[in-house]
């Protein structure tokens, strides 16, 4: 495809795999909450802004893993739907905040994330990053075909609010 990238080693290749997290979370290598790059407290100001005052939006949180985002979200009056690529995080969350919407699902995959034009926001906080930080080609198209996903799930004017550690 011309798109080969050389900063990939084994670890690395491994982050796009829903193998790899399954494991992750199995073992308990994340806790029982993890933060990718800031806690939802943190972000909060920016998922507000973006949110624009408004109430009772529909929210999808792709790459929720075990954040507290969802439920920092949630009680701000929005719905959230919080999806992951791990059965284990998801079914571990499930009985952890029973509360909350939870589903397992490969953002890659077109129609994985439901009906078309049905989410006001999408927060990624780190999701993305799992993919083009693994810097092998097929990750990267992997990428590519999340944010179309998640493009065709945001309603007309919807948000997609990415966090990233990307610096390229």
């Amino acid at each position: 495809s011309g798109l080969t990238l050389f900063k990939s080693n084994l670890f690395q290749s491994c982050l796009g795999e829903r193998s790899y997290w399954d494991a992750a979370y199995a073992a308990g290598r994340y806790k029982e909450t993890y933060e990718w790059l800031q806690t939802a407290e943190e972000l909060w100001p920016y998922i507000e802004e973006a949110l624009a005052g408004s109430s009772g939006s529909k929210v999808l949180h792709v790459g929720c893993g075990n954040s507290d985002l969802g439920r920092v979200v949630a009680s701000a009056g929005h719905r959230v739907v919080n999806v992951d690529y791990s059965s284990v995080v998801i079914d571990a969350m499930r009985l952890r905040h029973p509360e909350q919407e939870w589903f397992q699902a490969d953002c890659a995959v077109q129609g994985a994330l439901g009906a078309a034009d049905s989410f006001d926001i999408c927060i990624d906080k780190g999701g993305l990053d799992a993919r083009i930080e693994s810097y092998t080609d097929r990750m990267l198209e992997q990428a590519k075909l999340m944010v179309a996903e998640i493009h065709r799930v945001l309603r007309p004017g919807g948000v997609y609010l990415l966090f990233s550690n990307g610096t390229e």
